[in-house]
Parts: C-alpha cells; structure tokens; sequence
C-alpha cells in the first residue's frame, strides 16, 4: 500500500467544516473535549465491576474523575494540534476541569493515586509521547484500559496482586488495539513530526495495525479462560472474530477512519459481552448498555452496509495477516 493511498484515506476521514457554527465559541469548546472517548474507560471500570458481581459508590467516583480530566487533556491536545478553534477562555475551562476531578479524587488514596497518574500521563501524551514511537500507543493502554481496571479492582476489595493481572491483561488486549488510531490523520501527524509506524513507512505501518488488531483479538478470547466465563462467551469470541476480519477488509479498501471506528466497537462489543454473562445487577448492567448504544447504533448501519458491499465481500477473502 503506497503513501499516497493513506494519504487519501488521511483526508477522507478527516473532519469536514460544520457550516453554520461559529468558531471559538463554547460548542467547540464541548466539541473538544471529546467525551464520548471516554466510554472505553468507564466500560474498563464497569466490566471489573461485572466480573466481581460488586458495586460501589467509589466506581461512580473513580468514573466522574476520568471524565474530567479526560475533557481537560483533550482540550489541551486540541490546541496543540489545531483540531479545533477554541475560545479565548479554554485554559481557564481546562484548569477548571482539572480542579474538579482533583476535589473527586479527594474521595480516598486509590482515586487520587490514579487521578495523579491520569493527569501525568496526559501531560506527557500531549507533550513528548507523540514523537516516541510507541509511546503514544502505550500511554493510551495505561490510561484508557489498564488503569482504570486496575483501579477499580483494588476499589472492590481485589487483592493488589490479583488486581494487577487483570490490569496488565487490559493493558497487553488494548495495547495492539489502540495502534489503529494512528492509521487516520496520517498526513497531520506526518506535519507535526509525531513518531508512528504510519508515518515512517506506509507499507509496515498498515501490516502492523492489521496484525496488531488480530492479535488482540486473540487476547479477547483468551478472557474466557482467564475470567473463567460461561461457555456463552464462545459466541461472543466468534463474533469478535467476524468484527476483526470486517476491520482488516476496511483497511485493506483503505478506509481508515471506519476501520478506526470498528476497532472501537470490537473493544465495546468484547467487554459488553463479559459484562453480560458475568452479572446481573442491573446496577452495572443499566450503565453498560447506555454506554453501548452510544456506539451502536451509526457502527451497526455502517457494518450491515459493508457486508452487502460487493467490493468488501471480495476483499474479506484477502483480509489475512501479511
């Protein structure tokens, strides 16, 4: 696959002027926040929570301080990337933010370690991960997936070391996971000099990413031993495995950003169905879906047009590991 081809795919999946909206006021503002990006570490804490069959208060508190320092870091990438044209005030919304996830940190010493750590690790994200290679990637498994299971576990009464397996199996299934968003906006990433695999080669760039997500899909279903599930979750593995053939097509067509957006509902579906066969506290239960069907329903339309796409159905044939 050639350069040019991802730089196609780059400025396909790009963001698309809004006519009518008027720059550098508070809709941009919200718009850079980027909430619904925070869905993948609340169902992180969310699926702990299913597979203790517990609950408690300090989850929802462990849940309200990711947000917020998840909306005050993103602003801040928004900036340094250009993404959006924020109002003369977003620095105050961003210390703001930080402020009030640092007071819901205050709840006990496992929330503040982590809300120090998100806020550590986003800094670096923004400031010097980007032009290490991997180190984006890496930062993203910790903050996004591993922490917050991690977290969570030691919330619900885990023991430190038990909490930690099930912290580093987050981190290693999401590690190669996330190595998907790098494939969208390559020519912008390629002009502020940030160091991926995209970026210095095309061609070993895509074959990563599409070995990368195979591999974390044999990590998913590696869950039912692991968790020690119902034989239910054999469905759900065969379901993950269509999803990633799905993904693995949408890359080899060149269609970056849906392939993206797949990966994340791969990520969505996996632990929804744990969560599912797992527990029925609707406490956790109620949550989950709501989370769910902010993905759904768009990525569903889009997976059942591509499966009656003629074109996709060849390439679904060629969608192997290189």
């Amino acid at each position: 696959m050639s350069s040019e081809v991802i730089r196609r795919s780059s400025r396909s999946g790009g963001q698309k002027p809004i006519v009518g909206i008027k720059k550098g006021t508070f809709r941009e503002l919200l718009k850079s926040m980027r909430i619904l990006r925070t869905i993948t570490g609340l169902t992180s804490i969310l699926v702990v929570a299913a597979l203790v069959n517990k609950v408690s208060l300090d989850l929802l508190f462990l849940g309200s301080t990711w947000v917020f320092v998840y909306a005050a870091v993103a602003i801040h990438n928004a900036k340094l990337d250009g993404d959006y044209d924020l109002p003369g005030y977003h620095q105050h919304a961003i210390n703001l933010l930080v402020l009030v996830s640092f007071v819901l940190a205050l709840r006990n010493e496992v929330i503040f370690m982590t809300f120090l750590v998100w806020a550590i690790l986003g800094y670096i994200y923004n400031t010097i991960s980007r032009f290490v290679l991997m180190a984006d990637v890496t930062i993203c498994a910790i903050t996004h997936h591993a922490l917050p299971a991690f977290s969570s576990a030691l919330l619900l009464g885990l023991p430190f070391t038990k909490a930690l397996g099930i912290g580093s199996f987050f981190f290693m299934t999401c590690w190669f996971l996330i190595h998907m968003k790098n494939l969208k906006d390559f020519e912008k990433d390629a002009r502020n000099k940030y160091a991926t695999l995209v970026v210095q080669s095309s061609d070993k760039g895509v074959s990563h990413a599409k070995r990368s997500i195979a591999i974390s899909c044999v990590f998913m279903s590696v869950a039912y031993f692991m968790f020690d599930l119902p034989n239910l979750f054999l469905a759900v593995s065969a379901a993950l495995v269509i999803l990633t053939s799905i993904c693995i097509a949408r890359i080899n067509l060149n269609r970056m950003k849906k392939a993206l957006d797949l990966s994340r509902f791969l990520y969505v579906t996996f632990i929804l169905g744990i969560a599912l066969i797992s527990t029925t506290k609707y406490e956790i239960l109620i949550p989950f879906l709501a989370l769910f069907t902010l993905y759904s329903p768009s990525l569903l339309t889009e997976i059942s047009s591509d499966t009656r796409c003629f074109y996709l159905k060849r390439h679904l044939a060629h969608a192997v590991l290189p």
